[in-house]
């Protein structure tokens, strides 16, 4: 009855729980937010702005599969680079295609400096936005990726979408114009993890807030949701466990006749 109880503890508990124990990386993306910036010209923390107050943002915005632009290389020579055209295009040919309804993740390094606000903003005057240095998405590019491929939203690890020195904000405009979301001051910092995800799903929550500001904090988390059972690896490990399972059986019943 020992050896039998053995058995069933076995096949029925320590081999299905090999199939459980497998690691799905997931990444939070926010930076707590300073309410106390709120009221400012700039602000602290991961937030997305409204065009104005208490626009409700649809869920099919905030839920998408990321799409990396990586522009790090371009920023330490260029405090204000604006992501254009033909960066994307240039991305694009090694990366393939940005697949509609994709959430851009712009990464230019910036976030790195997020715990010294001077480098930060590129400036020691934060009152004033026209001395800020730092990257952005030129407004020709956002119309490119809204009319062309029709994405979701946009994230940046930078205090704006617009690039510094910049006083009308035209990206900005015509995000809030084409009601596509975008979320400022994005941690990504774990960028190297997101890259080795198989399959990352974006989710970003804004905060309800009622009667509130345009400026809503944000939650943002990345997750692998790649299905062992639909993964070609997926498929390998589970007849692997079959394979093990069916052995055990018949060496089992050879040993102790069950």
């Amino acid at each position: 009855m020992e050896k039998k109880s053995i058995h069933i503890v076995i096949t029925f508990i320590i081999i299905p729980s090999l199939i459980t124990a497998i690691h799905y990386d997931k990444v939070d993306l926010t930076f707590t937010f300073d309410l106390n910036t709120n009221d400012q010209s700039f602000v602290l923390g991961t937030h997305t702005k409204l065009p104005q107050e208490d626009v409700e943002i649809p869920l099919d915005r905030l839920i998408a599969y990321p799409y990396i632009v990586d522009v790090s290389g371009y920023v330490w020579s260029d405090a204000n680079f604006q992501l254009e055209i033909h960066h994307l295009m240039e991305i694009e040919h090694k990366k393939g295609e940005i697949p509609e309804n994709s959430a851009i993740i712009m990464y230019t390094g910036w976030c790195l400096k997020y715990r010294n606000l001077d480098k930060y903003f590129g400036s020691n005057n934060l009152s004033n936005t026209s001395q800020y240095h730092h990257p952005g998405i030129h407004s020709e590019a956002i119309t490119w990726l809204s009319a062309k491929r029709k994405i979701s939203s946009i994230l940046s690890d930078t205090p704006s979408i617009d690039a510094g020195q910049t006083t009308d904000f035209p990206s900005q405009s015509i995000l809030h114009s084409e009601n596509i979301p975008f979320f400022l001051n994005v941690d990504l910092t774990s960028y190297e993890r997101i890259k080795r995800m198989k399959k990352p799903l974006l989710i970003a929550l804004p905060a309800q807030i009622q009667n509130g500001s345009r400026i809503v904090p944000t939650r943002i988390v990345v997750m692998e949701t790649t299905n062992i059972l639909v993964s070609s690896d997926g498929y390998l490990f589970v007849f692997g466990v079959i394979f093990l399972t069916l052995v055990f059986h018949f060496v089992s019943k050879l040993l102790i006749g069950y």
